[in-house]
């Protein structure tokens, strides 16, 4: 990705000056941020801005609170890698493993979708209750359906919504047609998986 920069500062193994912007390898979130913070091992300072590489989730958040494995302090921002995405939550609900609470929201891994739900039922593996969100790991796609018919292997209950992992479509359909593999019956909608 290239950005804006500085020739001085584009200078770390990883980065590219190209006469006027900074090119940063592997994959990286470019956010605002300060030289002196922006220093961490898979940081780059490119003079005006802070890239973190393999495209973190960047959010609001505080020093003290963007410390953990995973989280990046850009001096201004906190990121969180492994695929995460950051929503509402409270500091007390976003503790579980996989979650990281920046300081002001909550971040989960595992390329979650976060919608509505209760957290009585955002407890099974691959879910994390956020304090007002449950997020589901793997792409799931958040649909209607009914707690009853939303318990198939890949699928998941959130308390309002049945979520199914891997980026299905769903669409209207009956719960006799929708019965092949890679078919999944949310008890309202039909969802395959392509």
């Amino acid at each position: 990705m290239c950005t804006t920069g500085t020739s001085i500062q584009c200078d770390d193994p990883g980065e590219h000056w190209t006469g006027s912007m900074c090119c940063v390898a592997n994959n990286p979130t470019c956010t605002t941020g300060t030289s002196i913070q922006c220093d961490d091992p898979g940081e780059h300072w490119t003079g005006t801005v802070c890239c973190v590489e393999d495209q973190p989730a960047c959010a609001n958040g505080t020093s003290i609170q963007c410390d953990d494995e995973g989280e990046y302090w850009t001096g201004t921002m906190c990121c969180v890698g492994n695929q995460s995405a950051c929503t509402d939550g409270t500091s007390i609900q976003c503790d579980d493993e996989g979650e990281h609470w920046t300081g002001s929201v909550c971040c989960v891994e595992n390329n979650p979708t976060c919608t509505t739900g209760t957290s009585i039922q955002c407890d099974d593996p691959g879910e994390h209750w956020t304090g007002t969100k449950c997020c589901v790991e793997n792409r799931a796609t958040c649909t209607t359906g009914t707690s009853i018919q939303c318990d198939d292997p890949g699928e998941h209950w959130t308390g309002t919504m049945c979520c199914v992992e891997n980026n299905p479509t769903c669409a209207p359909g009956t719960s006799i047609q929708c019965d092949d593999p890679g078919e999944y019956w949310t008890g309202t909608m039909c969802c395959v998986v392509n």
